[in-house]
């Protein structure tokens, strides 16, 4: 759906497969430092720079399948 909103030069999706946040090597502590070493990854894989980037946007998955039922609220 961004594809058909956003300019494909402008603006990239990549699609992670999951949830990273829940991944064993993931902790509230470290997550900023986890996401953007998988930047620095897929920008080595693809050959671009740190500046080639203006803004990195982390999109979490919403459904609430590790919330507890007494955290939600209707």
């Amino acid at each position: 759906m961004f594809n058909r909103l956003y300019d494909r030069n402008l603006v990239h999706i990549e699609i992670t497969h999951g949830d990273i946040t829940t991944r064993d090597w993931a902790e509230s502590a470290n997550i900023a430092s986890r996401i953007g070493d998988l930047v620095k990854l897929y920008a080595a894989k693809n050959h671009f720079k740190a500046t080639d980037f203006q803004e990195v946007i982390h999109l979490v998955d919403t459904d609430g399948v590790f919330i507890p039922p007494e955290a939600v609220v209707e």
